[in-house]
């Protein structure tokens, strides 16, 4: 960077920084080792499914550890409030991967209605407020009244 920044870009890119900066400037860019990349486009995805893979270490209910492996996630979890069923073991601290293969999801294209506006008129919506409003006043019997009999 410079002290003061230029009003356009220059012509000549600097070169990389030194590791040990200099009294006086370089009268011309040093060789530049700066290499220009550019951005790799991401391709679509041609498959019409997504794979996903969850990790979940429980204790699970299983007759032996090779129905464990099948079926874990399946199985029904065990602790020592929640004892297996008989002829189940409770194998604990078992790390189960599951693995779910669903299709993408199909986003819907958007659709747009044509836009109606309201009709047009020149009669009043509502009638002009009236000078002298009607206020309306309740006796100390009636909103005892009132208070008393909301729910009914």
């Amino acid at each position: 960077p410079t002290r003061r920044p230029t009003r356009r870009p220059t012509r000549k890119p600097t070169g990389r920084p030194t590791r040990k900066p200099t009294r006086r400037p370089v009268s011309s860019p040093q060789s530049s080792t700066l290499e220009a990349s550019t951005p790799e486009i991401a391709k679509e995805d041609e498959t019409q499914t997504t794979t996903t893979t969850t990790t979940i270490r429980q204790s699970y209910c299983a007759t032996d550890f090779n129905h464990l492996n099948e079926k874990c996630a399946e199985l029904s979890t065990c602790n020592r409030y929640k004892p297996c069923p008989d002829d189940y073991k409770c194998f604990s601290n078992f790390k189960c991967t599951i693995t779910v293969t669903a299709p993408k999801p199909v986003v819907a294209q958007t659709t747009s209605s044509p836009i109606t506006y309201a009709p047009i008129s020149n009669a009043p919506v509502t009638q002009r407020p009236t000078q002298n409003p009607t206020v309306l006043t309740l006796s100390d019997d009636e909103v005892a009244q009132r208070l008393t009999n909301m729910n009914s």
